[in-house]
């Protein structure tokens, strides 16, 4: 009896063992911030040099572009030569790159290239192509496209939500458009290139085949010089303007009434170069390179404003000066200072992830 017993407690200790020790080795961990750890930072660390641009995803990778045109990643689902991997620190991918959001690929001499959910190699879409956002893209003519298919209803779909074998091609949604942003294949802003610089914002799924050419918009606002990511846009006087969902304090417009949810738009902030927001928080880069933030509300926040601490901003707060470029994820964020050093911080291990 007592040697039946021994052998059932080894059999539970060798199981929790496995549990603790073993099971952890085949997790993969986000990585996301390219510093060569799994540890979580709520300021940030320096990661890298001579970065021209950089684009934070919402699943959990950092892709930078170096000033020699040499795209670099680092995260837990990357590409490498046909195949997918995870790496701590960043890796280069290619050469003569612009942009790449982990979707579209934007290269050096204007052509477009698609990297679909769950491939290993590029499928080239469009050429003379001048930026690009989701799956949607302008063209050197000013003219709007988008990358997907047609459902069943004739409703068009994004490459962002092709889970299945649908044939994608490009389709042509309407001309006069200067500046665009698209954050999850079904929803749209757009700043046309009339003399106002008006601001429309659109649902792509209430689009039906055989009326894509047409702009069944709703104006918003007069005078913008480009948008921010999420529900921003900045005039041709530099104001930024907030408007929509603002639960988590996202928008920096304060702190909101009990029972209110979404703001009318409303300004934030004057003198504002660029913006970029995530799921719980808001950076700010302004014309003399201070770098405000905002959120902090939302319960997965992880730190990404880099004030140090886990503390929610209903307005904007100062964090430092020197910041050209900002970019923000889901729990992560990274910054390019003056002299081109790429910066990151938030979540980088796999037990504080949000699982969305």
């Amino acid at each position: 009896m007592l040697r039946l017993y021994m052998s059932q407690a080894n059999k539970l200790s060798l199981a929790i063992l496995l549990l603790l020790f073993v099971l952890p080795l085949f997790r993969a961990s986000p990585l996301q911030l390219g510093d060569g750890t799994r540890t979580n930072s709520t300021v940030f660390i320096k990661v890298m040099d001579d970065v021209e641009d950089v684009y934070c995803t919402d699943f959990y990778e950092t892709y930078a572009v170096k000033r020699d045109g040499s795209l670099w990643g680092t995260g837990k689902n990357l590409f490498v030569n046909g195949k997918r991997v995870s790496s701590d620190t960043f890796i280069k991918l290619m050469d003569d790159v612009l942009f790449f959001d982990g979707t579209l690929l934007l290269r050096k001499d204007g052509s477009l290239w698609s990297l679909p959910s769950g491939k290993t190699e590029f499928i080239p879409i469009a050429r003379y192509v001048k930026k690009c956002s989701g799956s949607f893209y302008i063209k050197n003519d000013n003219t709007l496209w988008g990358y997907g298919y047609y459902d069943r209803n004739g409703r068009f779909r994004t490459v962002d939500g092709n889970g299945k074998n649908e044939i994608c091609e490009p389709v042509r949604f309407g001309s006069g458009v200067k500046d665009l942003y698209s954050s999850d294949g079904t929803h749209l802003q757009i700043v046309t290139s009339d003399v106002n610089g008006a601001f429309f914002e659109m649902r792509i799924k209430d689009y039906n085949k055989g009326r894509s050419d047409n702009f069944d918009l709703e104006l918003k606002h007069m005078h913008v010089r480009s948008l921010g990511e999420g529900h921003f846009f900045i005039t041709q006087d530099d104001e930024l303007f907030g408007f929509g969902f603002a639960s988590y304090g996202t928008l920096g417009t304060g702190k909101l009434k009990d029972g209110q949810w979404k703001m009318p738009i409303t300004k934030v902030m004057d003198d504002v170069k660029s913006v970029s927001t995530g799921i719980s928080a808001t950076l700010i880069v302004k014309n003399d390179g201070a770098l405000y933030g905002c959120g902090g509300a939302y319960r997965w926040y992880s730190g990404e404003l880099g004030l140090g601490n886990l503390n929610a901003y209903w307005t904007p707060q100062y964090i430092m000066s020197g910041v050209v470029k900002a970019s923000v994820g889901n729990q992560f964020s990274a910054i390019i200072k003056e002299d081109g050093s790429l910066w990151t911080c938030g979540v980088n291990n796999e037990d504080d992830v949000c699982q969305m």
